[in-house]
């Protein structure tokens, strides 16, 4: 059964550096009223020590820079770096709620290269108050990382884009496999009991795409 996209090896990666405030998948009920119904799509992410705002920020894998935007609601200012294709699949890493980016799009970079600051910009829970946009919160209070992967594909000349992804799929692997395969029982159980109407209603409440599902299973 495969509820994700296969991984590929991140050949050349470094964990990112601070501490992680926030793990992927929390806080669900906050992060629905932005539109991501499966929780916090990433980790947050604050310095060991030191100053938080305006704090470098090391490019996670080798790659190119493919987007750079500013001033969006929730993101902020964003960073997004293609990983290069293995097996004709890859990564985008995401940097989210930037100071300052100190890359273009279509630059090369290579792990552990300085990217980007720290910030506060986009959507931001700062002592109990919601900012947006372009009303950070002053004094660079609520600065962190949002960080991101995105798993993509490539078949045919065509490139296929899956949802984020919990980091710990690359970074603690053996940990993920076997919350991986704790969730793969209990689907295993729900679906002994379910017609092909119940399990799309299941995949949904779930956030899962029924298209990735091994066919053997979804059999009744």
């Amino acid at each position: 059964m495969r509820i994700i996209p296969p991984i590929p090896n991140f050949s050349n990666k470094r964990f990112p550096i601070g501490t992680v405030i926030q793990f992927f998948g929390e806080n669900i009920e906050l992060y629905k009223s932005i539109g991501l119904t499966n929780g916090h799509n990433g980790w947050d992410i604050i310095p060991n020590s030191g100053p938080i705002y305006g704090s470098p920020i090391l490019a996670v894998t080798d790659g190119v820079v493919s987007m750079v935007s500013y001033g969006n609601p929730t993101g902020g200012n964003e960073l997004q770096i293609k990983s290069p294709l293995e097996n004709d699949r890859g990564y985008i890493t995401g940097y989210f709620h930037l100071s300052e980016i100190l890359v273009k799009m279509g630059d090369s970079v290579k792990a552990g290269d300085v990217v980007a600051k720290m910030g506060n910009s986009g959507f931001i829970v700062s002592g109990g108050v919601t900012y947006w946009g372009g009303n950070p919160p002053p004094d660079g209070r609520g600065s962190h990382l949002h960080f991101g992967i995105r798993p993509y594909e490539v078949k045919n000349g065509f490139t296929t884009y899956h949802p984020w992804i919990d980091p710990n799929f690359i970074f603690n692997p053996k940990k993920m496999q076997i919350k991986t395969q704790k969730l793969e029982q209990e689907l295993r159980i729900i679906i002994q009991a379910a017609d092909m109407n119940e399990w799309l209603v299941i995949c949904k409440v779930l956030g899962l795409n029924p298209n990735q599902i091994d066919e053997e299973v979804v059999k009744k």
